[in-house]
C-alpha cells in the first residue's frame, strides 16, 4: 500500500466514525479530524443510538397537565404511544396453564380455572359471550368452557351430557336455581375432537342463541329457543369448570358484550397517560395527564425512543438510548 492510499483509507475511516457517532445521537465538532474524535465520542448519550426526538408543550415550552406533547421530528409519521401494562381481569384458582403470548389457556380441572373477577348482572338488556375454544380428546362427556360457578344463576356453554345427546353444543341458561330450559338447550351440529371453534351464545331480548363457527367470520344457528325469563343478577362466570373442559380456551379472542357494549375482556391495558395512541405528522401531539411511560417512533416501527413525561417540568430531549 502507498502512502497515499494509506492516507486515503484512514480518512474514509474517520469520515465513517463521525458518521457513526452522528447516528448514535453524538454532536460533530465543525472540524472533524481525529484530533477531535475523542471529544465527539464523549457526546454520544449513554448506550447510545438512533432518533433524537424532542418533547415540549404546543409553543415549545414546559410541558403541563392536560398539554399536549409534541414531537420534533418531521417528515415522517411518528406515533406517540403510552407505556402500559396488561391487567388481568379474572381471578385464576389452582395451576392452569396460561400463554399471556397468545391468550391459551388449559390444563383445567376441579381445582384449576379462573373466575371472571366481576359478576354478571345483564338485567333485561340483550348480551352475548363470544369465546375461541379448542375441544380436547374427551367429547364423551358433559363440559364446560364457561358456566357459572357457585351461583345459582349464570349461563354454561360447553358439551351437553351424552345421556341426552352426543357431541352436542350445550347452552343452558339458570335463573334462581332452575334451568329456563332443559328440552332443547343443545345442538345438533356433531363437535369433533381437537378442534378449534368460534361460539357466541346469549340473548337477543326475545330468546336465547348458540351459534359456532369454524373461522371466526362465519357462524351457523346451533341451539335457539325462546323465553322471557331473563337470567338472574350477581351471576359468576367461570372458565374451564363444572365441569371441566378439557381442552383450552383462547382468552385472546374471547369478551363479553351486555346491550352491545364491551362488558368484560379478559385482558385490558392500564396507563395514566390519557391517549392510547396518536398516529400522524409531527404537527399533532398527544394530551397528557399524570406522569407516564411512552414510546416514541415510527408508525410501522413504534419502539425508536422512550421517554417519562412530567407534566410541569421544561421541555426534554431524548434519545432511542432511552430503549431498554
Amino acid at each position: 500500500m502507498t502512502i497515499a492510499s494509506a492516507i486515503t483509507a484512514a480518512q474514509g475511516r474517520v469520515a465513517a466514525a463521525y458518521t457513526a457517532i452522528e447516528n448514535k445521537g453524538g454532536t460533530l465538532p465543525a472540524t472533524q479530524n481525529t484530533a477531535n474524535l475523542p471529544t465527539a465520542i464523549a457526546t454520544i448519550p449513554t448506550g447510545g443510538g438512533g432518533d433524537t426526538v424532542t418533547a415540549t408543550n404546543n409553543t415549545g415550552s414546559a410541558i403541563s397537565d392536560g398539554d399536549k406533547v409534541w414531537i420534533n421530528k418531521s417528515g415522517n409519521d411518528y406515533s406517540l404511544i403510552p407505556y402500559s401494562s396488561n391487567v388481568d381481569n379474572f381471578e385464576v384458582n389452582g395451576s392452569v396453564n396460561i400463554n399471556y403470548e397468545t391468550g391459551v389457556v388449559n390444563n383445567f380441572s376441579s381445582n384449576n380455572y379462573l373466575m371472571v373477577s366481576d359478576t354478571f348482572s345483564p338485567l333485561g338488556d340483550s348480551w352475548e359471550i363470544t369465546a375461541k375454544v379448542k375441544t380436547g380428546n374427551d367429547l364423551d362427556s358433559e363440559q364446560s368452557a364457561f358456566d357459572f360457578l357457585g351461583t345459582s344463576s349464570g349461563f354454561r356453554i360447553g358439551l351437553v351430557n351424552p345421556g341426552i345427546a352426543t357431541r352436542k353444543w350445550q347452552f343452558l341458561v339458570m335463573r334462581n336455581g332452575n334451568f329456563i330450559n332443559t328440552s332443547n338447550h343443545y345442538g345438533t351440529f356433531t363437535v369433533q375432537a381437537n378442534t378449534v371453534y368460534w361460539l357466541k351464545a346469549g340473548y337477543d331480548g326475545t330468546k336465547y342463541y348458540l351459534k359456532y363457527s369454524l373461522d371466526g367470520i362465519s357462524y351457523v344457528n346451533d341451539v335457539s329457543y325462546t323465553s322471557n325469563q331473563l337470567i338472574g343478577e350477581d351471576c359468576n362466570v367461570s372458565v374451564g369448570n363444572a365441569p371441566v373442559w378439557d381442552g383450552e380456551v383462547d382468552l385472546s379472542q374471547s369478551y363479553i358484550n351486555i346491550a352491545g357494549e364491551r362488558w368484560w375482556t379478559p385482558f385490558t391495558q392500564e396507563s395514566n397517560i390519557t391517549e392510547n395512541t396518536m398516529t400522524g405528522t409531527a404537527s399533532e401531539g398527544i394530551a397528557v395527564s399524570g406522569t407516564g411511560d411512552v414510546y416514541i417512533g415510527n408508525v410501522i416501527e413504534p419502539t425508536i425512543s422512550s421517554l417519562s413525561i412530567t407534566p410541569s417540568t421544561s421541555a426534554q430531549t431524548f434519545n432511542s438510548s432511552s430503549v431498554d
